[in-house]
């Protein structure tokens, strides 16, 4: 499921008979059918599989609207694996467009429940499947971000965030995610994403550098800079020029002697 407002994607296992719900739009997404090799009948309007093998695999999914004081009809899609498919055939509802994965092996899943200390009565519930990404921003937990992925085993990483926020006087006057090579710049610091735990998540590791010596560095090279323009070409038109005058009173002298 891909938010095209912000970007937000999740991914979820399924089996036929489950129901995906998006409590922030009052969206419920039922998973009704799988169809191995899909086909349609123009006759009939009905879907049916052309044989018992992966060829063509298809989800088939209701989307109801619960937002409303009554709940509207389910809206059908089909959601195609294969490539070619699912790039003509992708369904949208509202902000939301919905795409499938067959699960061909069985793969690693994590279940976990989030809930923050300083509110207890706030939790979160979630499945991830190996590689997904879920961005809990519907979460009420105060000011914080959360990013979990959920990486194969032995996988390299692929990127690390922070999420910082600059409070001065408990008001915050400057927020930024920070990666590597991309740090947040605040009154001469610099703040950069340098590592972190890489075990269990915990925590975040920063580098903070100050340097007040970076203006006369660069004042260095606009000097150096402007030396190297002198010499190669300021230096050489001015001798030219005083060349040139100086023939140019040598033949007025000749002129007036003669």
């Amino acid at each position: 499921i891909y938010d095209t407002q912000t970007g937000r994607s999740w991914q979820y296992p399924v089996v036929i008979g489950d129901t995906i719900v998006l409590e922030q739009d009052g969206l419920e997404i039922q998973v009704n059918q799988y169809i191995a090799d899909f086909a349609f009948d123009m006759k009939t309007r009905k879907a049916y599989s052309r044989s018992d093998k992966d060829q063509n695999p298809a989800l088939g999914i209701g989307v109801v609207d619960r937002s409303g004081t009554e709940a509207a009809a389910p809206v059908d899609y089909w959601l195609f694996s294969r490539a070619d498919l699912a790039k003509v055939h992708e369904p949208k509802y509202k902000q939301y467009t919905f795409g499938f994965v067959r699960n061909k092996r069985k793969n690693p899943y994590l279940e976990m429940t989030i809930k923050d200390k300083r509110n207890p009565d706030t939790k979160v519930d979630i499945t991830l499947l190996e590689g997904s990404q879920h961005s809990l921003l519907e979460l009420e937990l105060g000011s914080s971000r959360i990013d979990i992925a959920y990486l194969e085993q032995g996988g390299s990483i692929k990127d690390f965030k922070s999420y910082l926020t600059v409070l001065e006087d408990d008001k915050e006057v400057d927020k930024k995610v920070i990666e590597v090579n991309d740090p947040l710049r605040y009154r001469g610091y610099s703040f950069f994403q340098y590592s972190y735990d890489s075990q269990a998540g915990k925590y975040t590791v920063l580098g903070v550098v100050r340097d007040p010596g970076v203006p006369v560095v660069f004042a260095g090279f606009i000097l150096a800079s402007v030396g190297m323009i002198y010499c190669a070409y300021v230096r050489p038109a001015l001798k030219r020029k005083r060349r040139t005058e100086k023939s140019v009173e040598e033949s007025a002298k000749n002129s007036a002697g003669a």
